[in-house]
């Protein structure tokens, strides 16, 4: 492994979400596009599971 790539398994499991998200759903998390009231319930119900 090359020094200072070191991924915390925090990193992992963001990176595995963000790529299994839908585009606009990445685009709201990574704070491209703005989050809706009920882009927030729908992500938070998503995000239990």
């Amino acid at each position: 492994m090359q020094r200072g790539m070191i991924m915390y398994q925090s990193d992992i499991e963001r990176f595995a979400f963000l790529f299994l998200c839908g585009k606009r759903d990445r685009a709201i998390l990574m704070g491209i596009e703005k989050m809706t009231f009920s882009d927030l319930d729908r992500l938070t119900y998503v995000t239990d599971f």
